[in-house]
């Protein structure tokens, strides 16, 4: 009976092998912002991996180990995945960078405009027949305001 039991727990752990090696990759980042890569979960944080198939140059071992293979293709689909990872980070900080630039220019630009309107002695715009229409204190006062409040925005 113990012969059938222990032949029993083998061939049961024989089958759940390949479905460990099938096993996916987790990301979670910790409390200082570190990103980790692992192979078990890590709480609710984790996300789990969608890795690509990759073809792998493995070397052939003579005894035919299936897990050895396995292994290898499983850490070079995380490192493609990582390197497809730093790339895509790469792009949001080249993206920040551009949004950031464009903002500071906006900035530099309504603020000179700002400070120009406010310094000036009189304002106005042009009505429908392109002649000149100065603004009273109040219509200047609120243009000024709405100036302001692009300054604030594109400045913040």
């Amino acid at each position: 009976m113990k012969l059938f039991h222990k032949t029993s727990c083998f061939l049961l752990a024989l089958l759940l092998l390949p479905s460990m090696t099938l096993a996916g990759f987790y990301k979670w980042t910790d409390a200082n912002g570190k990103v980790h890569y692992t192979d078990k979960p890590h709480g609710d944080q984790s996300q789990e991996m969608n890795l690509k198939e990759h073809k792998v140059a493995v070397p052939v071992s003579t005894d035919n180990d299936s897990n050895t293979m396995s292994r290898a293709e499983k850490q070079q689909r995380l490192i493609d995945s990582m390197a497809e990872d730093r790339l895509q980070r790469k792009e949001v900080v080249a993206k920040r960078k551009a949004e950031r630039k464009r903002s500071e220019k906006r900035c530099r630009e309504i603020t000179r405009a700002y400070n120009k309107d406010r310094q000036a002695s009189a304002l106005y715009d042009w009505d429908e027949n392109n002649d000149r229409k100065f603004l009273s204190h109040q219509e200047r006062e609120q243009h000024l305001s709405e100036m302001q409040r692009e300054v604030d925005y594109w400045c913040k």
